[in-house]
């Protein structure tokens, strides 16, 4: 009988099961679960933590097991791939990133060793100005209206910085789904998103970056003005 092994990876995090060792008889659920031997699950997961040195940014890339916590986090900042997706604009090695002209480029660093791969992101600019590497962000979400959470076409989405100044404007509506909207690439910050579209009521968010989830703007129907009026009966 041959032994097999089934090994799963989604997205950035990796769930490997291991089956028992070849000639190893089956054996019941509650003894099966007290052999460790017999099921090894591993969830990996790799972080990016980053911070601007001289012209450079340096991120050093964290993997950990989420199963257990308790056992930390490793730096394999050495051992992990780095790529760029613009070789033109950013270098990459170990984790040093350096922007050789004033672009804007997405660095990954992936983990493929066992029990699994895993791979992060993030997005760096050159300040040609000041002569520096930094990290950047992405802002996204969508318009959707309320009470039907349908997506909105032609919403007017901006976003203005805390000196209140309109950074940008976009249209939500864009490839790949109704209602969304996409702002890049950003410096940290607190900013002032905001939604409009006749027939609805302005809708406004405060955001704080870094932050990485997704943002949903719900768009209220302007109450349309009420005349009353009397007609007496003939």
């Amino acid at each position: 009988m041959r032994c097999r092994q089934l090994i799963s990876a989604v997205g950035i995090t990796s769930i490997v099961v291991v089956a028992p060792a070849c000639g190893q008889s089956r054996r019941a659920p509650a003894a099966a679960a007290a052999d460790s031997s017999a099921l090894r699950v591993a969830q990996v997961h790799l972080v990016l933590q980053c911070a601007p040195t001289s012209d450079l940014l340096q991120c050093d890339a964290l993997v950990s097991d989420l199963l257990a916590p308790s056992d930390g986090s490793r730096d394999v900042t050495d051992v992990v791939r780095w790529t760029t997706s613009d070789a033109q604009a950013v270098v990459v090695e170990r984790g040093r990133i350096r922007a050789t002209r004033g672009a804007t480029a997405v660095v990954t660093a992936t983990w493929a060793e066992p029990p699994g791969t895993a791979s992060a992101s993030v997005m760096v600019t050159a300040d040609t100005s000041r002569g520096i590497t930094h990290q950047v962000y992405v802002l996204e979400g969508e318009v959707r209206t309320f009470p039907t959470a349908d997506g909105v076409a032609g919403a007017r989405v901006t976003l203005i910085n805390g000196a209140g100044v309109a950074l940008s404007a976009t249209t939500a509506s864009v490839a790949g789904g109704l209602g969304q909207f996409r702002f890049a690439p950003l410096e940290a910050g607190t900013y002032l998103l905001r939604a409009v579209h006749e027939g609805y009521r302005t809708t406004e968010e405060t955001v704080v970056l870094p932050d990485d989830k997704p943002h949903t703007l719900t768009l209220l129907p302007e109450p349309k003005d009420k005349v009353l009026a009397s007609v007496p009966a003939l």
